[in-house]
């Protein structure tokens, strides 16, 4: 659903669609999550945009919807895109649809860390099976 120019809580609707709503006040989600009109600029230290990498780690956030949400924002509020806002929306768009097979139940890394933190993740402890019981086997953890 689009709309222009309706009334809402946060504002005067400036455009709707797929659960987001552009406001004079600034982005908001259907179910409550809002980003103020003065963030939607936000950097961050390495330069990427605070939001779009900050969506791409939200389960509920549908990608699609938001780069477009996202776009009209920086639109109506006559911000200049530039390289890194591309860069940051491509952080948003490459990582796995929400519910998608392969998708480790939901979580996936993004961004920059991913293989470092991919790399870095091991067990606490190392799990053993005893072969040598005649009863069931019983997982117990190695010395």
């Amino acid at each position: 659903m689009h709309a222009l120019s309706q009334e809402t809580g946060s504002g005067v609707a400036l455009f709707e669609s797929d659960g987001w709503t552009l406001t004079t006040s600034g982005l908001e989600h259907d179910n409550g999550y809002f980003i103020p009109r003065d963030e939607i600029r936000a950097r961050r230290s390495d330069g990427l945009w605070v939001w779009p990498v900050q969506m791409a780690e939200k389960l509920w956030c549908a990608p699609r919807a938001f780069a477009e949400a996202f776009r009209r924002a920086i639109v109506a509020f006559a911000i200049e895109p530039d390289d890194a806002l591309a860069r940051s929306l491509a952080v948003l768009r490459d990582r796995a649809p929400v519910g998608s097979a392969g998708s480790g139940h939901g979580f996936v890394l993004v961004g920059i860390y991913a293989d470092t933190v991919a790399g870095s993740v091991r067990p606490r402890t190392a799990v053993e099976i005893e072969t040598d019981r005649d009863d069931a086997l019983a997982p117990r953890r190695a010395a």
